[in-house]
């Protein structure tokens, strides 16, 4: 029964300050993902032009890890978005419930504070932005790689028919597709800015519900 209790009386202050070094660790794993995505990228696009005497289509497998890559960790980054703003809506919480007798830390709430919000919000579009166009660009020079190399030992074809026989044109229309759809799908979700709500769940429940 002790222990019981001592699980359950956790202060309010410590459960405040540990929301902050979650909301700290998640913004750190946060930027991670996107070096984790550069890097493997680089060392894919590197290997991919490293292998002249592979057929193309398996240097095409290889590089379609880069979008690959990129839609995984875009899914990351979300995750972390979304997390970091629920903790963010538990900490202005928690900000908002503060004791009447010192005010200070309503006033100055980073969390919900329009002024400092807004001004938050903002710089966080600079990530999002950053993260869409590195994708952008590497999906892109991934792409230039199986292409630029092939181009300069055949050249261009000459047979249209040839080409079409030999179903080129459909596999790649196939291959291309997939990577783009990736590609676009991953910069779409990091291009979309979290919403860091100022009004709680616990609030918009009650609100909706008053009788709980």
């Amino acid at each position: 029964m002790e222990d019981s209790d001592k699980v359950s009386t956790v202060s309010a202050d410590a459960r405040y300050l540990a929301a902050w070094s979650e909301v700290t660790a998640r913004i750190t794993q946060r930027q991670n993902a996107l070096y984790i995505f550069m890097a493997t990228s680089g060392v894919i696009i590197g290997f991919a032009f490293s292998m002249k005497g592979f057929p193309v289509g398996a240097r095409a497998l290889v590089l379609l890890a880069v979008p690959l890559t990129a839609y995984t960790m875009a899914l990351l980054n979300e995750k972390h978005n979304q997390t970091i703003a629920l903790l963010r809506s538990f900490l202005a919480l928690c900000e908002k419930s503060s004791d009447k007798t010192t005010p200070t830390l309503r006033d100055i709430s980073y969390n919900w504070h329009i002024d400092f919000r807004e001004a938050a919000l903002g710089f966080r579009r600079y990530h999002d932005r950053a993260f869409a166009i590195a994708i952008a660009v590497l999906c892109t020079i991934g792409l230039l790689t199986l292409v630029v190399p092939r181009l300069a030992s055949k050249g261009f074809p000459t047979n249209l028919s040839d080409v079409m026989s030999s179903g080129f044109i459909i596999s790649a229309a196939f291959y291309l597709a997939i990577y783009m759809m990736f590609s676009i799908v991953a910069m779409l979700a990091v291009w979309r800015t979290a919403v860091y709500e100022v009004e709680s769940p616990i609030e918009r429940r009650r609100r909706i519900q008053p009788g709980l």
